[in-house]
């Protein structure tokens, strides 16, 4: 397993006009960490809206995919369905296995990040937004970002810890990913033998 780059947050969600209000409450997420998940063996929920923007378009929407897009010019917001059932812990991991692992249902990825990640601190950004995306949403109708998560330094053949919280239970969330120093990753969003992608796990 890779190194997780990991930050804890413990928020309440208040919905407000279909807006969700967040307020951090610092907490230490080592415990929480020790009894979670790194990969979807078990129970999991899988992105249930996938929605790239793209700075060069920034009123076009793009709609709905599994293709997942991240460079410098495009970020992708991910939805999550979060059960009513989850009302303990929920951790927030990123599957990125060799290419040569994929299921053949998932394709080949594109990543040129090695370079940016290794010499050029470069990695992917993921933050939790102020509010839920839909199939119209655009890169300027994009919702800000309520919780910052932070960079995560990927490198093929690894699972990361995103973060660690409080599940918000019976809430949809949204969680932008986005390029940090350059790095690009296009994938198809894959449960297969050897999954890739961002998905949400409830902790033990």
């Amino acid at each position: 397993m890779g190194s997780a780059n990991l930050a804890g947050h413990n928020y309440k969600f208040i919905d407000e006009n279909a807006k969700i209000e967040l307020r951090n409450l610092a907490v230490s997420s080592s415990t929480a960490l020790a009894a979670c998940p790194t990969d979807i063996s078990g129970e999991y929920q899988f992105p249930h809206l996938i929605v790239p923007t793209s700075i060069g378009m920034p009123d076009q929407p793009q709609g709905t995919q599994y293709t997942v897009w991240i460079s410098p010019a495009a970020s992708t917001l991910f939805n999550f369905d979060v059960p009513a059932t989850y009302t303990g812990t929920c951790s927030l991991i990123f599957l990125f296995p060799y290419m040569s692992q994929l299921d053949p249902s998932a394709g080949k990825y594109t990543y040129s990040g090695q370079e940016q990640v290794v010499y050029q601190n470069g990695g992917l950004n993921f933050a939790l937004l102020a509010g839920v995306a839909n199939n119209s949403t655009t890169y300027n109708s994009t919702p800000p970002i309520a919780v910052d998560y932070g960079k995560v330094k990927i490198l093929p053949g690894n699972k990361y810890t995103v973060s660690v919280f409080p599940c918000p239970a019976g809430k949809t969330i949204t969680i932008e990913g986005s390029s940090a120093n350059r790095t690009e990753l296009d994938y198809f969003q894959n449960t297969g033998k050897e999954p890739i992608g961002l998905y949400l796990v409830p902790c033990v």
